[in-house]
């Protein structure tokens, strides 16, 4: 029969219970979030967050389309700039958050900043893509649209001949203006935009040679409430603004929202140590 010895039962039970001490407090130690690693990770956060609305902020310039309003073109393209930098600074925010270490009691932190990076990464490129079209299209635009200013803003023509010269201004511009844009590329989001210059273009061009007709005695009179290239035009015009909105409503930007509500709500709970 085996006797044991009480003392080495003893120690043996004091060494087991030593290492499971030792194992417990470091898997406490692992998983103990400190407040100043939550703070660099909100800090990183915020950064970029502050920046996405900037990111847009040109779609608010483009919905001002008016040839009427001179200031359009320059702005909107000063708009376009300063969103490519807002979202640069999105971007630069998103790697460097990426970049913590989320091991231990940030785990779940670090799965939502993985989903929200890569989000971030894809909508930045879609507008990067969406930023480089939109200044392609209005730099093709800007010949008609200075011509338009000049007829619409300057002081009405003196005599047949000048208001002949500024129409046939007009009339080089939009062909040449047509001719561009139909070598644009454009991403499907800019498609229907795209397709509405076109046509916007062309009614006016056809629009501007009844005028021609007219000056030149080609043809009659031409009544503009009833000309349905005139009435096209309004349409068009009226067709604009929706079709901006629905831009801004497609873009990939619009899914990060969910994705920042929460992470904010998990760096709170990170905060109040839950």
């Amino acid at each position: 029969m085996k006797v044991h010895n009480p003392g080495r039962i003893a120690e043996k039970a004091a060494a087991v219970i030593l290492v499971c001490l030792l194992l417990f407090a470091s898997g406490c130690n692992g998983d103990k979030v400190s407040r100043e690693e939550v703070e660099e990770i909100d800090s990183a956060f915020r950064r970029g967050i502050s920046q996405l609305s900037e990111a847009t902020v040109f779609i608010r310039a483009l919905e001002e389309f008016d040839f009427e309003n001179a200031d359009f073109l320059e702005n909107t393209l000063q708009q376009i700039d300063t969103s490519r930098l807002a979202a640069q600074e999105v971007i630069e925010s998103s790697n460097e958050l990426r970049s913590f270490n989320f091991e231990g009691g940030l785990d779940q932190l670090g799965e939502y900043v993985s989903e929200y990076h890569d989000t971030v990464v894809e909508a930045m490129a879609e507008l990067e893509t969406v930023y480089d079209a939109t200044e392609e299209m209005l730099e093709v635009l800007r010949p008609v649209l200075s011509e338009e200013a000049t007829i619409t803003q300057l002081e009405a023509p003196r005599n047949d001949a000048e208001w002949l010269d500024r129409l046939r201004r007009l009339d080089t511009a939009l062909g040449s203006s047509l001719a561009e844009l139909d070598n644009v590329r454009v991403p499907g989001l800019l498609e229907d935009i795209k397709a509405l210059f076109t046509d916007l273009l062309t009614t006016m061009s056809k629009l501007v040679g009844d005028l021609l007709s007219v000056l030149t005695r080609s043809i009659p009179n031409v009544e503009m409430e009833t000309n349905p290239d005139f009435l096209r035009t309004l349409q068009l015009v009226d067709g604009y603004l929706p079709l901006v909105q629905a831009l801004y409503d497609n873009l990939e930007i619009s899914e990060i929202d969910p994705l920042v509500e929460q992470l904010e709500l998990e760096i709170n709970r990170l905060y109040m140590g839950e």
